[in-house]
């Protein structure tokens, strides 16, 4: 068989595409790799573009989790009672904490107080000061925490059950994460989810640029991973602005995560499909 014949023919027919590599004729150079038939299919295709819109999405709201969740952990302004007993005035925390006595009751313009100049953030509402100051450090690592974790199980889940199938566990954990943090009853309960947050958000990562560069030749590879990195570095820039002109740390976990990332499930189990390295 002349396969240098086969593929002049295959060139000829086609010649709106790219020219596939396999007109040798030699039958041992006549295969062509994945990349090669990327490349011969198209690199630039509606799908391609599609999934790198749909994590590019995505990883915008990861962002917001991971560089945003320490703006939610801001203290308050503490006002300490003046020495003539008259008023208050803004002091330090040490300060604050000398005099405030949160099992006693105090009423009248001189008695020690928090403001949270109008950011009602999770150091305010759980009280993460003085004896419970610690506890701020402790939040702003679990989600590190959980990335850790993250290493030891989703590129196993990705090997075994497919890069789609990790996605979607990670987008699934992540959703339900955030739901349930905007509703913590208590610090450990918040603690947890937020581990598991952490521990999502890296699956997802991982798995992420696993899957586009194995859906990408070569062109559309480096386009696709040039655009995650934008988007990311976009969200962080507007993350701060953003939580600003919210309603309070509950109102950004609902609806600046998980609302959407529920809604992003949709697209990601319909118009994501496994990669052919994995199935091959």
């Amino acid at each position: 068989m002349d396969f240098g014949s086969i593929g002049v023919q295959a060139s000829n027919t086609t010649s709106q595409l790219k020219k596939p590599r396999y007109d040798n004729a030699s039958s041992e150079q006549a295969f062509f790799s994945i990349d090669d038939a990327l490349d011969y299919a198209g690199d630039n295709s509606r799908f391609q573009k599609r999934v790198n819109y749909i994590f590019s999405f995505q990883y915008a709201i990861y962002s917001f989790l991971m560089m945003g969740f320490p703006l939610l952990l801001v203290k308050p302004t503490f006002y300490c009672p003046n020495a003539d007993g008259l008023g208050v005035h803004v002091c330090l925390e040490k300060e604050f904490c000398e005099v405030w006595d949160p099992t006693t009751p105090c009423v009248g313009p001189s008695c020690p107080s928090v403001h949270d100049n109008g950011e009602v953030t999770i150091a305010t509402d759980y009280q993460l000061y003085c004896d419970k100051s610690y506890l701020t450090g402790i939040l702003g690592s679990v989600l590190f925490f959980g990335s850790f974790l993250a290493f030891f199980f989703f590129p196993y889940i990705g090997n075994s059950k497919g890069r789609k199938f990790g996605i979607l566990v990670a987008n699934i954990i992540s959703a339900v994460s955030a739901l349930a943090v905007a509703f913590a009853p208590n610090i450990e309960f918040m603690m947890v989810f937020l581990i598991l947050g952490g521990f999502a958000f890296s699956g997802f990562e991982i798995l992420i640029f696993v899957y586009t560069s194995e859906v990408s030749g070569e062109r559309f590879r480096n386009y696709s991973t040039v655009t995650l990195g934008t988007v990311w570095a976009v969200a962080q820039i507007i993350t701060s602005p953003l939580f600003l002109l919210s309603k309070g740390w509950n109102f950004i976990f609902i609806w600046y995560m998980a609302v959407p990332w529920f809604i992003s499930l949709w697209p990601n189990f319909t118009m994501v499909f496994e990669t052919s390295c994995f199935l091959n």
